[in-house]
């Protein structure tokens, strides 16, 4: 805890607090991560006085089960904003010990509505990264690392990622006891009470998990399943998911997506990576605000929408690994908000790199084409905030020239595919 709490402080703080310190680490009885968060905590006291109040604190007089195991994070926990507090209890929907994504955790608490911009303009990922950054400083995440991915010639990923220690997942259950669930193949809830956020973990039939003696859907913000269901996942739970907001269907051995799904009108985040179905249905250009559409790995998918312009606030399509997908619509060059467009297909015989002309907000591109093609038309001068792009082409340096005299971007692996489909690295 000395090492965490003193750090960056003046010699003359150091000695006056350093008693009060000594009686804080008493309290929490010599626990390692207790020790941590409490260190991170005091890390913002800058004053003898408000080391003072942390040792007085009504925290340490909780009631016994929480005085037993949370009074640190207690501490930490109430120094937070209220957009924290929703942000941190939140992750009680992930398993324990699940490897968070954290820019897939951001983009989930966008969805619900907790990340607020302080100006106009602000980009939400940016203010989201920040309240990460100030729950991690505080030690509510740990193993924070950067992972990278191969995904074959779309070249190298990298994201960042993280856990949260087993203690303060129970901490950020406790909180939630009445709204985070999860439930296990039998139907069993973790609770009485009528959840908003909805946890699957283990797969189960159909009546034992989809009951609505188990859980009344309609009052769920959130859906998210963590097991793969085969063909478990009823037709009719489209029906009745009215207020739902995040929507994670991944790896259930989806064949086909209902057109119901049209009818989850306030639904921002949805998830249907890993799934075999062959076309989505034109109804969820009806989802006028979703933010989010993942189909990564969804290899039998053969077409988008045509009326895909209707998702105007879509900001982040997420489509790698999706090979049968020959074509995108046109439709899709109207969706100005659209930040991520993980693989966009330019034949050789038509000018469809035009479609990305005014797609001004876009930071992440992976274009795949079958041979050098003109990318005069996509404008790519007025993409000012592109981060990373990676192309996969049969004659690709060409390319690479002429687009870098545009626009100076931070690209990925360059490629080269031959005739093969094999790649090499250039």
């Amino acid at each position: 805890m000395q090492r965490i709490a003193f750090a960056g402080k003046s010699g003359d703080l150091c000695r006056k607090v350093e008693s009060i310190g000594q009686k804080i680490a008493k309290k929490y009885k010599g626990l390692p991560l207790a020790a941590k968060t409490m260190g991170s905590l005091l890390r913002f006291k800058d004053t003898v006085q408000q080391w003072q109040n942390v040792l007085d604190s009504e925290i340490w007089q909780l009631e016994e089960a929480a005085m037993e195991l949370f009074p640190h994070l207690y501490l930490s926990y109430n120094e937070l904003s209220p957009e924290l507090k929703r942000c941190f209890s939140y992750c009680a929907v992930f398993p324990k010990d699940h490897e968070i994504d954290v820019e897939e955790l951001i983009r989930l608490w966008i969805a619900q509505g907790y990340v607020h911009p302080r100006r106009r303009g602000e980009r939400l990922e940016l203010v989201g990264l920040e309240y990460f950054n100030n729950l991690a400083m505080r030690s509510f995440f740990q193993e924070i690392q950067n992972v990278k991915y191969y995904y074959g010639f779309y070249g190298l990923t990298e994201y960042m990622q993280c856990k949260m220690h087993d203690i303060v997942h129970d901490f950020a259950q406790f909180l939630t006891k009445n709204e985070c669930h999860a439930l296990d193949g039998t139907g069993r809830n973790s609770s009485s009470e009528r959840p908003r956020h909805l946890t699957i973990l283990e797969e189960g039939t159909e009546e034992e998990m989809f009951s609505s003696r188990v859980v009344d859907f309609g009052r769920l913000r959130s859906f998210l399943t963590f097991h793969r269901f085969g063909r478990v996942v009823p037709q009719n739970l489209f029906c009745h998911l009215k207020c739902v907001r995040t929507l994670t269907l991944c790896h259930c051995g989806l064949a086909e997506i209902p057109a119901k799904i049209g009818g989850l009108i306030h639904l921002r985040h949805l998830d249907l990576s890993d799934n075999p179905f062959v076309a989505l249905p034109e109804a969820i250009c009806d989802l006028y605000y979703l933010e989010t559409l993942d189909i990564t790995f969804c290899d039998k998918l053969s077409s988008l929408p045509e009326r895909i312009e209707g998702l105007v606030y879509l900001r982040h399509l997420f489509n790698e690994m999706t090979d049968e997908l020959r074509q995108i619509p046109q439709g899709l060059g109207k969706l100005t908000s659209l930040c991520t467009l993980s693989r966009f297909i330019a034949r050789s015989n038509s000018d469809d790199l035009a479609i990305l002309k005014d797609l001004n907000q876009l930071e992440r591109l992976h274009i795949v084409t079958e041979r050098e093609v003109d990318f005069g038309s996509a404008e790519f001068g007025k993409k000012i905030n592109m981060q990373t792009g990676t192309w996969a082409a049969g004659t690709f340096a060409p390319m690479v020239r002429k687009l870098r005299g545009s626009v100076s971007l931070n690209t990925g692996t360059s490629r080269k595919l031959s005739h093969q489909g094999e790649s090499t690295i250039q």
